[in-house]
């Protein structure tokens, strides 16, 4: 198994779109969440997309700023982001190909949880 991941951290995962290049996702679980019966750790995450021109204006989408929405010491995202609610998955351990390059702070956290609610409740 490889390292435990932590509930927001930046890391790549493989496109569920379409077999091109991986896709930036946050975890949003923790190691509280059971293992399956193979033994392997199994992380919810949500996609980040830079298409900000395509989904910005859409009502579900909450927008990060590469700059402010990391932890103290913790490297930028590489751009300005959207938070992709529609897009979550449940992945295995292994299905995630990279990182984590950079941790989300308690702000964004709490965008990404408004993602949610703006899809699930307006």
């Amino acid at each position: 198994m490889s390292d435990i991941y932590q509930r927001g951290e930046v890391v790549s995962v493989a496109n569920p779109y379409a077999e091109t290049k991986p896709r930036s996702a946050i975890i949003l679980t923790d190691d509280r969440r059971p293992l399956h019966d193979d033994g392997q750790m199994r992380y919810t995450i949500v996609l980040l997309t830079g298409a900000l021109e395509e989904f910005e204006a859409h009502d579900w989408t909450v927008k990060l700023d590469a700059q402010q929405c990391v932890e103290p010491g913790q490297p930028p995202l590489r751009k300005d982001s959207l938070i992709e609610p529609w897009a979550h998955y449940v992945v295995r351990d292994t299905q995630i190909t990279g990182g984590p390059f950079t941790k989300l702070n308690t702000e964004a956290l709490k965008d990404v949880s408004r993602a949610y609610v703006r899809m699930l409740l307006k």
